[in-house]
């Protein structure tokens, strides 16, 4: 660490290695199967300054490499990526804060088809480049309103981009089919959360208005030699407004019992992957679902009890209704296929989990 006046700065790295260990179980192993080495390193770089007696300006920089396989032949991994942020934090009567970041990440890995007797390993997809970028800023200010009160209100914006390259479908060990497949989601807000604490209640609200955008979805696979595409299309244009809120209480009638409730409702947008990259998983094909992909709507609320007695007795229930978003896949028929299944991506909405209080002594502890 260096230090100058009320700055300072930071320097960290790491790397490791390894010759890693066989992932498969012995009495399943052959001749196909190897350790599973790994190499990764990293570094970061932190500095902060002060503007003034209020005010420090903080930068950081940090990047990692991962590389690694998975036990046998055509399984190779490599993760690697960046990230650089400056945010302004002002302290004074008036508190504040202003962030920007941008954040890239690059993704490869290889697949292979092992035979049943683990003798050989063919290799089966070459997801060579999966190149993605993130960017972001927000805004917060806190407003002096009083003791016992906290508020903060700000904006965000995000902006994400990606694609997936990958030759596919081996013949005599060499690729003859090439996909690409990504596009771009944005999402811009402004939120406001507060709290009030007057005596032995506490009250939490917030809540949080976004404008969500899904652009520049494509899907092209072409074969590698001259021909014409398999696959060449273009998805339209997705947008939106969705909101999040939370409400909570908590109450402590005695100083060794506090009693907690909340309601909430959140939500996500579906990832790149999810829109635009089809799959297969043995025989198993699962197609994209651009046009039919749902936003990821998770609504929860929940009633949750918590105590402490003399500092040893605990009591937590689980979430009384729970209604969230899955990516599920969906069977579909081409009867030109001999063998496996072919599916699609679809979205599952509503499913219902109830949970039942279950008290125990010591940690806290609830399961659905």
């Amino acid at each position: 660490m260096l230090r100058r006046g009320s700055g300072f700065a930071t320097l960290s790295a790491a790397y490791a290695r390894g010759d890693g260990f066989v992932p498969t179980v012995a009495e399943s192993r052959g001749p196909a199967d190897r350790p599973a080495p790994y190499e990764q390193a990293s570094g970061a770089i932190r500095a902060v300054v002060a503007v003034d007696a209020t005010t420090e300006v903080q930068a950081n920089l940090a990047a990692f490499t991962d590389r690694r396989e998975r036990g046998t032949a055509f399984t190779a991994n490599r993760s690697e990526g960046a990230d650089a942020s400056v945010r302004i934090v002002g302290r004074g009567r008036w508190g504040f804060s202003a962030l920007g970041y941008v954040q890239t990440r690059g993704f490869a890995s290889e697949f292979a088809a092992v035979n049943a007797a683990r003798t050989t390993a063919t290799q089966t997809l070459d997801q060579y480049n999966t190149p993605a970028t993130g960017t972001g800023a927000r805004i917060e200010i806190v407003p002096p309103v009083g003791a016992g009160v906290d508020l903060r209100l700000g904006a965000d914006w995000r902006r994400t981009e990606g694609r997936t390259q990958e030759r596919y479908t081996f013949v005599n060990a060499a690729p003859t089919r090439r996909r690409v497949a990504g596009g771009m989601t944005r999402t811009y807000g402004a939120f406001a959360d507060a709290s009030a604490e007057t005596g032995a209640l506490t009250l939490t609200l917030g809540g949080c208005v976004d404008r969500w955008r899904i652009a520049d979805g494509f899907l092209r696979e072409t074969p590698i030699a001259p021909g014409a595409a398999l696959t060449d299309l273009a998805f339209p244009h997705r947008t939106g407004t969705e909101w999040t809120g939370r409400a909570g209480v908590a109450v402590s009638p005695v100083s060794a019992v506090t009693l907690r409730g909340s309601a909430y409702r959140g939500w996500r947008l579906p990832t790149l992957n999810e829109l635009y990259r089809p799959f297969r998983a043995g025989a198993d094909a699962t197609a994209a679902n651009a046009d039919h992909l749902d936003l990821a709507d998770v609504v929860v609320l929940s009633t949750n009890h918590a105590g402490r007695l003399l500092h040893s007795w605990f009591v937590s229930s689980a979430d009384v209704l729970f209604r969230a978003f899955f990516v599920r896949r969906t069977p579909t028929s081409r009867p030109s296929r001999s063998s496996g299944s072919d599916g699609q991506r679809v979205s599952h909405f509503r499913p219902r989990f109830w949970g039942i209080p279950r008290p125990q002594i010591g940690r806290a502890h609830a399961e659905l």
